[in-house]
């Protein structure tokens, strides 16, 4: 009950609440809608009122003018008749811009008609002239047809006598190019293969280590001498080598010649059969010392140096594989060209009696010596891959061996192999230690090499011994086309084509910046003034000059130097000395300098035969250069003038005393190109954030002014097809008037 009395009272108190709210809610809403209702009427009236007084004013007006109604018409109509004369007069504007637009068309129409019929008079008496040239072709040509089927048979077999004797010549030139193909020799590598299809399963050596190449190398060889002595297959280079015999038989099956190897075989001892070998290899003068050095017998019995076991079978491979040649078959292509030789004789002896036989053995002819070619492509084709896969190997096969030689590691260190006998070779080979020694910093500059020797580590004594053979392996198989660039740039008047060992060519500073110029060495770390001091420290006289000059032997002294002043990067393979010295020599020199040989005549800039053209006006522009020098070059400067540069504020000196303004320069096209060459020498592709500021950033040395000369006859002369030393000849002695004599300038 106290519950129900409690919830009844709750719902009483909500009713009275909810009541007392909706009574204020009305009140509320009546009031504002009362005051809404009186503020719509008090402005309806006050709109009202001021109606009112409008109208007042205006019947006022109206009383006391009457004519006001009538000029306020009139204005009204006034505005009205304004506004439309605007838009006529804009109307009238269009349709007098239109007309004039329409004269003009009409105009040009006229002047297109008139234009239209001379052209179709011209065209009529085109016609009627080609109308009466093509009578007299046709009259040319009927009696030239008269001529010609008088004397038809006579000058067809003239011409194809003609044309048989030159397919005859073709065919001679084949058959002897056949000749040479079959008598050139590329060693057939399947033939080391214990199977036809190993190769295929190994994608033609590709998946074939070095090892097993040099493993399937020595088995093959072992086979040619298995009814001498009962061998089994080599299978390692340290126990199946310890006897000597495997070494021996492969000895003697690519050299024949040099070894005894039935009494070598009978030989008891192994060690005694291993000291007989290193003799023997030590008295022969048909392999290279390079390879007779590698062979040790205490190393090979005892098994120590199965690296320098496979090095030596490596480099026999390189130099005698022993393999037999590979052949292509050239029967059917010879046959091919007899049947043709005997085709051509039947036409010959059939030329005059039937011509239906004589046109079928023609075509039959054609058809042969088509084939005939066919099958010779498709012959080269095989023989120039075989030649290819040949060279594949052996340039695998010499990093394999530069390979085991550097990384080998053993208790004693291979001798250094002693070159110096190789004919024409001695100059390139011939390294001094102490010089490799200071720039790998294992020996200061000045200090003894012959002190504290046994107190050095012997792990520097090697890697000293790894550097020289690696230099040493460098400059060797690089020696053909190193030579041939060297003699290119240098100024000996000798022939390029056969150098012999009486004549020593030299290299001054010049010719040295142009080699290293064109092989893109020039770098923020190998400046000129860089360059210039590393050709003073190999140069024999006192200070550099025009005409100092460098040997081979200094040169190579020089490269290694320039090797020194390479970025060291973070990899391993870059600090080593020989890693950049090859770098240097076969991604610079050999790649770039050589391509500017082989391509003189488009080269950019510095050609060896630019040079042969600008050694007579040398002295003419050193005399130009000092005239117009920034500073003269200190009396205790050994250098001279070589050390001594050109601001870039001087160059107007040269612009106006020369007049190059009547060759068609201005002071900003020569700044143009000086800036030009400037960048070209700085390399910014080479540059790095820690790179020294270049010191050509605002100087120019004398290389470089010479490369500002040449750069200046290329933009006179800018003919493509014209040789660059031709352009620059006419540059120096017709535009700068300069004699080949010394004169002042």
């Amino acid at each position: 009950m106290v519950n129900l009395e409690s919830r009844r009272r709750t719902l009483e108190a909500n009713e009275a609440r909810r009541v007392h709210v909706l009574e204020r809610s009305a009140k509320k809403w009546q009031l504002n809608l009362t005051v809404q209702a009186f503020y719509i009427w008090r402005n309806h009236s006050r709109r009202i009122v001021r109606q009112r007084i409008s109208f007042e004013r205006l019947a006022k007006k109206w009383n006391s003018n009457p004519d006001f109604l009538k000029y306020a018409f009139l204005r009204w109509r006034l505005d009205h008749t304004m506004k439309k004369k605007e838009q006529v007069e804009i109307q009238l504007d269009m349709a007098v811009k239109k007309q004039r637009e329409t004269e003009m068309e009409t105009n040009e129409a006229k002047r297109s008609a008139e234009n239209a019929e001379k052209q179709v008079q011209f065209m009529q008496s085109t016609v009627e002239n080609m109308t009466a040239q093509q009578m007299e072709l046709d009259k040319a040509i009927a009696d030239m047809d008269h001529q010609i089927f008088q004397s038809k048979d006579q000058d067809i077999n003239s011409t194809i006598k003609t044309v048989m004797d030159i397919t005859r010549i073709g065919l001679h030139a084949l058959s002897s190019e056949i000749k040479l193909k079959q008598s050139e020799y590329i060693p057939d590598l399947k033939a080391i293969l214990p199977t036809p299809d190993y190769a295929d399963s190994s994608s033609d050596f590709g998946l074939i280590s070095d090892q097993q190449i040099l493993l399937l190398f020595l088995n093959h060889h072992m086979k040619s001498v298995k009814d001498m002595v009962n061998i089994g297959p080599i299978e390692n280079f340290t126990t199946d080598l310890a006897d000597g015999i495997a070494l021996s038989a492969l000895i003697h099956c690519v050299k024949p010649s040099i070894i005894n190897f039935p009494a070598m075989v009978n030989v008891r001892s192994e060690h005694e059969r291993c000291s007989r070998l290193e003799s023997l290899l030590e008295s022969c003068d048909e392999i290279p010392a390079d390879i007779r050095l590698m062979i040790r017998s205490n190393s090979l019995s005892f098994g120590l140096t199965p690296d320098i076991s496979a090095a030596f079978i490596c480099r026999l491979f390189i130099e005698f594989p022993g393999l037999t040649r590979q052949t292509q078959n050239f029967e059917d292509v010879i046959e091919d060209i007899t049947r043709s030789h005997s085709l051509i004789d039947q036409i010959f002896s059939l030329l005059n009696r039937d011509e239906d036989l004589c046109n079928d053995i023609l075509q039959e002819m054609v058809s042969t010596i088509n084939k005939t070619y066919t099958r010779a492509g498709k012959l080269y084709r095989a023989l120039r891959q075989s030649r290819d896969e040949w060279n594949q190997m052996q340039n695998r096969l010499r990093r394999y061996c530069l390979h085991l030689l550097i990384r080998r590691r053993c208790n004693h260190p291979m001798p250094t192999i002693d070159i110096r006998k190789t004919k024409n070779r001695s100059e390139w080979s011939n390294i001094d230690e102490e010089m490799v020694k200071v720039e790998m910093g294992v020996l200061q500059p000045g200090m003894n090499p012959n002190v504290d020797q046994n107190s050095r580590p012997v792990d520097t004594n090697r890697l000293l011994l790894v550097e020289l053979i690696s230099i040493r392996h460098t400059l060797l198989s690089n020696y053909n086309e190193l030579q041939t660039i060297f003699w290119h740039y240098a100024s000996s008047e000798v022939p390029v084509s056969s150098p012999t060992l009486g004549v020593s060519p030299t290299l001054n500073f010049l010719e040295l910046w142009m080699m290293v110029k064109d092989s893109r060495l020039l770098s923020p770390f190998l400046t000129p003034t860089v360059l210039l001091k590393l050709f003073d420290d190999v140069a024999p006289d006192v200070g550099v000059g025009l005409d100092t000059q460098i040997s081979i032997h200094q040169f190579v002294h020089l490269l290694i130097k320039i090797a020194t002043t390479l970025p060291i990067s973070n990899t391993s393979s870059n600090t080593r000395l020989s890693h950049r010295f090859q770098h240097v020599i076969e991604n610079n020199i050999l790649v770039w300098a050589k391509r500017t040989l082989e391509n003189e005549n488009l080269s950019s800039r510095s050609s060896p035969r630019i040079l042969q053209t600008l050694r007579p006006y040398l002295k003419n522009i050193s005399s130009i250069f000092l005239k117009v020098m920034t500073t003269k070059p200190a009396t205790s400067d050994n250098r001279g003038m070589m050390a001594s540069s050109i601001s870039l504020e001087n160059i107007d000196h040269i612009f106006y005393e020369f007049k190059l303004h009547q060759c068609g320069f201005t002071v900003d096209d020569v700044m143009d190109v000086v800036r030009h060459v400037l960048r070209q020498n700085s390399d910014p592709n080479q540059q790095s954030p820690s790179a020294p500021s270049s010191p050509t950033a605002s100087t120019i040395y004398l290389p470089e002014f010479i490369d500002v000369l040449i750069a200046l006859s290329m933009t006179r002369y800018p003919n493509p097809f014209e040789e660059i030393a031709t352009r620059l000849l006419r540059f120096l002695t017709r535009d700068m008037m300069l004699a080949t004599e010394k004169k002042s300038c």
